[in-house]
């Protein structure tokens, strides 16, 4: 009875090993095939992760976009300059000047002049000068020989940097959907089809040629820097009466001037009044015919 118990305790201790066992092994499966999917999962996740950072790319503002990318150019910036000059001869200096822009590779862009007196004009200027000379064009001006004073001189700056790049940019993207455009309308069929893509095609070129004009313009402003010069003649400083010239032709001539303008003035004037009161006169006359009838015939007193 002994031995049959013992065989039962064998039986029951050979078992649970063997359920232990299995249940050990279930729970390696799972653990592999748990690690197998999460494995998995990564390696799905991978690709998904560079596909969301292309898009985050794509989809970035293209605003940071032109910042990032202005970053590696050369910077564009629109400079002009203004200088206001006292100079010995006015048409000299603009001849020099004129010499002087040339010879650096500007030209120049309007002239234009101000009567200030007799033999004496006010002359305005503008020069677009290539924009590695701005500076040196402006201290050649300011420091010429024929310069007597500086009266007023300020320059300024526009940086375009980031309008440029993202011109660039944009007009990029529309020279793409151009392309498609074209191919769209090359497979379109039917006549509201073709109708609809030219359509789009049209604006899209219009917009084309909107960035492009204002790209041309940058590029020009930004090579070429404008400098706007006024040339006023020398002044005439008499100071005090030592100090004036003898000049007595002229100063009889001035006189005379003056007489004749005086007394112009009072005929004028004596002229204005007698047609404007034309009226008075014949009242005048008839009034001192009166005054003389009167006096005629008036009686004497008879005394007493």
């Amino acid at each position: 009875q002994a031995m049959i118990l013992r065989s039962i305790g064998l039986l029951s201790a050979l078992l649970a090993l063997l359920t232990v066992a299995a249940c050990s092994s279930d729970d390696s499966e799972s653990l592999d095939m748990a690690m197998e999917a999460e494995s998995g999962q990564i390696r799905s996740a991978e690709p998904a992760s560079d596909s969301a950072a292309d898009e985050y790319a794509e989809d970035a503002p293209s605003g940071q976009a032109s910042q990032i990318q202005a970053l590696d150019l050369d910077r564009r910036v629109i400079r002009n300059g203004e200088i206001d000059l006292e100079v010995s001869d006015v048409e000299t200096a603009t001849r020099q000047f004129r010499e002087l822009v040339a010879d650096r590779g500007g030209f120049m862009t309007s002239s234009s002049a101000q009567t200030l007196g007799e033999d004496r004009s006010r002359t305005y200027l503008a020069f677009d000068v290539p924009a590695d000379q701005f500076e040196s064009i402006m201290d050649r001006m300011r420091d010429h020989s024929i310069v007597v004073d500086v009266i007023h001189e300020s320059t300024t700056s526009q940086d375009v940097t980031e309008e440029y790049v993202d011109l660039e940019s944009r007009l990029g993207n529309l020279k793409a959907a151009e392309a498609r455009y074209v191919e769209l309308l090359d497979a379109a069929v039917t006549i509201s089809e073709i109708l609809d893509v030219e359509y789009e095609l049209t604006r899209v070129r219009g917009d084309i040629e909107q960035l492009q004009g204002r790209i041309n313009y940058l590029d020009q402003r930004t090579s070429f820097s404008r400098i706007s010069v006024t040339l006023e003649p020398e002044s005439e400083d008499n100071g005090t009466i030592a100090g004036q010239s003898f000049a007595p032709g002229e100063t009889a001539r001035e006189a005379w001037d003056a007489s004749m303008q005086f007394i112009g003035t009072v005929a004028n004037s004596m002229i204005t009044i007698a047609v404007f009161f034309w009226w008075g006169w014949p009242l005048l006359i008839l009034t001192i015919f009166g005054v003389r009838y009167l006096r005629r015939h008036r009686q004497p007193a008879v005394p007493v």
